[in-house]
């Protein structure tokens, strides 16, 4: 079997990117490009890996004549893009259909759209995405999504190297049940219904720490001075969350909107039962189906409702929390797991 050389394109590194790659480069030849090395509510540092390159500043000529040298010098055999819109994804395809290389998508669900914006986006997925080579999908929602429009569609979600976490200590907890948000603050996330509800739980019930940075800070900072059982700890780095969630009972994420959250995987490695909302994909795939969690909406009386049946029934945390890790380990949220199963679908995509 010869060794296969998977290029990704993607827009900038993130830990789980690089937890993932690190274990897909035991398994094939690998070089990630990214465009950028940051962006907004995006502030953490990442060393750099010797299959990695992040493109210079410039215009999309200017990349694109950076990135053709790596394309000479590396000769993928397959090519992985994670966006349709994706600055370079159009001519990087027309360099794979020239030099017989496979393309592939690596796509989020989409975000909720109606009216002109579906039609124009379902038109734009029409041209784009047929032809390729297949969809790698970030959850069964994307496989959905994006299931009539391309060639193939193969499930394959973002993933986490669970050896990085330290598990929970196996105990029910006493007292103040220990809550935790990591996230942006932004709306989508949920975090002011967040912040409302745990206003209204009792400070002896539960507490909540929240980490992340974004638009919303000063609310999130206005309701820590005011409420004794909420903090704010900012944004911490990634090589200090695992020690984040180990230190907590239950990991909350009541999003709108999101394509997978990596946090949901994370909390699990960590043995933390999750409160989410049925709007994530991360949620929708391991943690409802398996039991090891509390579904709540997108308001502060649902929130509630959920912390409060954790904290009057303690033994289920524990439960939930051990559940939610052994779930994690067996599925494809896995880095190591997720390396497998990607070159088990590009061998089959040769044969």
């Amino acid at each position: 079997m010869a060794t296969k050389r998977i290029l990704l394109l993607s827009n900038l590194p993130t830990p789980y990117q690089l937890d993932y790659l690190e274990q897909l480069s035991q398994l094939a030849e690998v070089r990630a490009v990214f465009l950028s090395s940051s962006e907004a509510n995006r502030d953490w540092t990442l060393s750099s890996r010797a299959w990695m390159r992040v493109l210079k500043d410039g215009d999309i000529v200017t990349k694109w004549n950076e990135l053709l040298p790596e394309l000479a010098e590396f000769k993928p055999s397959h090519v992985i893009v994670g966006g349709y819109r994706l600055p370079l994804a159009n001519r990087l395809k027309l360099y794979c259909w020239q030099n017989s290389v496979q393309y592939y998508y690596w796509l989020e669900k989409p975000l909720p759209a109606e009216g002109i914006r579906a039609i124009l986006r379902s038109l734009v997925w029409r041209v784009t995405l047929p032809f390729s080579d297949g969809v790698l999908c970030i959850g069964s929602e994307a496989v959905q999504a994006y299931g009539k429009y391309a060639h193939k569609t193969f499930n394959l979600p973002y993933s986490i190297d669970i050896s990085r976490y330290r598990v929970r200590e196996p105990r029910m907890p006493e007292g103040v049940l220990r809550c935790l948000f990591v996230g942006q603050y932004i709306e989508r996330k949920g975090v002011r219904e967040l912040l409302e509800a745990f206003a209204s739980i009792s400070p002896g019930v539960a507490e909540l720490t929240m980490v992340g940075s974004g638009d919303l800070l000063p609310l999130v900072e206005k309701f820590a001075g005011r409420n004794a059982n909420i903090r704010n700890r900012g944004f911490v780095e990634p090589a200090a969350l695992a020690e984040l969630f180990a230190a907590h009972d239950v990991f909350v994420l009541p999003s709108r909107h999101d394509g997978w959250a990596v946090v949901v995987a994370e909390a699990m490695a960590a043995a933390l039962p999750v409160v989410g909302t049925h709007m994530t994909g991360a949620f929708v795939d391991l943690v409802a189906p398996n039991g090891c969690g509390k579904e709540c909406e997108v308001d502060a009386e649902t929130i509630r409702v959920s912390i409060e049946a954790y904290a009057a029934h303690p033994e289920s945390v524990l439960s939930d929390g051990l559940l939610a890790r052994q779930v994690l380990m067996t599925s494809p949220a896995e880095a190591g797991n997720a390396a497998r199963l990607l070159m088990h679908m590009l061998e089959r995509q040769s044969n």
